[in-house]
């Protein structure tokens, strides 16, 4: 016996009506992520309801679908964009801008703040060593490194 049913076929308003909801919802998916969605929850659709005309709230079955899909979609893409680009060289990239930011601060800052600076955290030295070295009292070096660090945050703030 030949089947002569019509093949069961969705409205095409309804199918650009989700697609549309789907783009404007999950912005970080491609119009090709979008194309194969709409694709895999159709056919997600005409497998599990043959008879289409059946189906009360299609539109409302198919968005829901769609969502799912675009859901997973958007996390397996995290996934290998994670797997991509290695946590390294993130936080390299990362340590490189704010060690730039810190040089062009110190850099900004009057000679003896960053004389302080430099003597006290990149050449390690103790209040007292940096004393003897620029020939001030004690007091005199903690004071200019408070200040310095103080005048880079102002700096930062605003």
């Amino acid at each position: 016996m030949v089947n002569t049913q019509q093949p069961q076929t969705i409205d095409k308003n309804i199918i650009l009506r989700v697609r549309s909801s789907i783009k404007n919802n999950f912005k970080v998916l491609s119009t090709l992520d979008i194309e194969d969605i709409m694709q895999e929850s159709i056919c997600k659709i005409l497998v599990n309801y043959p008879d289409v005309s059946e189906v009360k709230q299609l539109s409302n079955l198919l968005f829901i679908i769609a969502r799912n899909i675009s859901i997973t979609t958007i996390k397996k893409n995290k996934r290998s964009v994670s797997m991509q680009v290695p946590l390294q060289s993130v936080e390299v990239a990362y340590k490189t801008d704010y060690l730039e930011f810190l040089h062009k601060g110190i850099e900004s800052l009057p000679q003896m703040y960053k004389e302080a600076i430099d003597l006290f955290y990149f050449q390690e030295k103790k209040y007292r060593e940096i004393a003897v070295e620029l020939g001030i009292n004690e007091n005199t070096a903690k004071t200019r490194v408070r200040r310095a660090v103080q005048l880079m945050r102002d700096k930062i703030n605003n």
